[in-house]
């Protein structure tokens, strides 16, 4: 227990397997009894293994104990709900912690050394609306149809499939009229609808929240070794910065933060970042199930909605017309210049998005009744930095196979694939030229030596049997049934 009479983190009630309430419920160092609809009972206690629950309470040999409020009265643990949907915009990785002993149910966010931390932002904005924060906000928050409400809890509930996109969402409900929006965790902003549906986090953000969201999930589990990994360092756009530092190991990154590489002089070269993808995507069928321009405008609408399944916006979408090859049809996913830098759509977390989509089956359509199932080995999900679309390198970091958009002629090759054949062709070329150097020499040597008749002796007619074995560096070839060995 992080103090007496305190209690920390999120509760969340235990069930049955049937879904009914476990009638023994238990959060941080407390346990008490409860109802069949989940109301408490009686049992209150710190000596979680003494208390035995029914649907009516304590069993009679059940021993309880538990510190009293300093007035006197027990702890209130209806309070424990305090902490639900909470979040400190200034320290998101404080956690949130209620005095049971308050008659508001007072909380406050700590640190690892349980010291209190100031979270920032303003709570009237940030927060949930309760009870008790009525008379604390209700002066600074003007509700046009009226006073403040008190909202339900199964408000967020219902939402939290709304914004499923954005890792760093956080639901809190608008108390004038009861209806959810989401704020990010970090700076505590609220989020448009575009940042819950598509993707727009850099890519180091993402993991912040990725990691802040781990590190909760394992507080509440009790599993404090897992929330000790370092968070990672983000440019002003959500990126990775592309040196990284966990005290005093610091390494260079790529744009989804792997290593690749240690720092040359103490710094690192900036990020090769994601600018552009080029998709083929391929379906099973012919050109011909697409008999008509409105059947074709259906299909590549099906795509496009099935792309934005998976958080991609279709204004970062420039699809093509298909072509035959089965049904082929090629995309390309860059930035849109009409997009604020709030809503800008990430290119390399779209890329990865897409290449999941493929690799786990999700891309299939249909179009007017008719299915239409991706081709998942003749699809091709190729992501380009800024240095390849400017021509400066040769890298590539290409994954899943088929033909790539740009081809020249009928090949079907680009010119990266033309380079590595000719590269290999002609390492192949060399080789079989020292071969066959390397065999002439051996010959013209041959000749010019006579067998010495010292050997006669190995000859089938009359061979020794301790010569059965070719000799260790001697080769000995066959010859007319006969075996010879040669000098070198």
């Amino acid at each position: 227990m992080d103090s007496p009479n305190h209690a920390s983190g999120v509760y969340t009630p235990r069930c049955e397997r049937d879904g009914d309430y476990d009638h023994k419920q238990c959060h941080d160092e407390y346990c008490w009894c409860v109802d069949q609809d989940g109301d408490y009972v009686n049992g209150l206690t710190t000596d979680k293994f003494q208390l035995q629950c029914t649907d009516k309470g304590m069993t009679e040999d059940s021993v309880v104990k538990v510190e009293a409020c300093p007035n006197g009265r027990q702890p209130n643990i209806s309070c424990v709900r305090a902490c639900a949907r909470q979040v400190c915009p200034g320290n998101p990785e404080a956690t949130c912690r209620v005095d049971l002993c308050s008659d508001k149910c007072a909380i406050s966010f700590v640190d690892e050394d349980e010291m209190e931390v100031d979270c920032g932002g303003n709570k009237c904005d940030v927060f949930k609306f309760d009870q008790e924060d009525r008379e604390e906000c209700s002066a600074k928050l003007e509700c046009s149809g009226g006073a403040v409400r008190h909202c339900s809890e199964s408000v967020c509930h219902s939402a939290l499939n709304s914004c499923t996109k954005n890792p760093c969402a956080v639901c809190s409900v608008d108390p004038c009229t009861c209806r959810p929006y989401f704020v990010d965790a970090i700076s505590g902003e609220r989020l448009s609808q575009e940042q819950c549906d598509y993707i727009s986090l850099g890519v180091c953000q993402a993991k912040t929240c990725t990691l802040l969201n781990r590190r909760a999930a394992a507080r509440l589990s009790g599993e404090s070794g897992n929330t000790s990994a370092p968070l990672p360092e983000c440019d002003a756009q959500g990126g990775f910065k592309a040196k990284q530092c966990d005290g005093q190991n610091c390494v260079c990154v790529n744009e989804f933060g792997f290593p690749v590489g240690e720092p040359s002089d103490g710094t690192c070269q900036d990020i090769d970042k994601v600018v552009k993808v080029e998709v083929t995507l391929s379906f099973k069928g012919g050109l011909s199930d697409l008999n008509s321009e409105r059947k074709i405008q259906a299909f590549k609408n099906a795509i496009l909605k099935k792309m934005e399944a998976f958080g991609i916006n279709p204004d970062n979408v420039k699809l093509g017309e298909p072509y035959e090859g089965s049904i082929k049809i090629d995309a390309e996913i860059i930035e849109s210049p009409s997009q604020t830098p709030q809503i800008q759509q990430n290119i390399a977390l779209a890329s990865n998005a897409l290449k999941q989509a493929v690799d786990s089956g999700d891309l299939d359509i249909e179009v007017e009744g008719q299915s239409f199932s991706l081709d998942p080995a003749e699809t091709m999900v190729s992501a380009q930095t800024a240095s390849q679309v400017g021509g400066t390198t040769t890298t590539t970091t290409t994954t899943t196979t088929a033909r790539p958009v740009d081809t020249d002629g009928d090949s079907g090759l680009t010119d990266t694939d033309k380079i590595i054949i000719g590269a290999v062709c002609g390492g192949v070329g060399l080789l079989i030229l020292i071969i066959v150097c390397y065999c002439c020499c051996c010959r013209s040597r041959q000749k010019e030596t006579p067998p010495d008749d010292t050997y006669d002796h190995i000859r089938a007619t009359n061979r020794d049997p301790t010569y059965d074995k070719p000799a260790l560096y001697n080769p000995a070839f066959e010859e007319d049934g006969h075996y010879m060995k040669v000098r070198m």
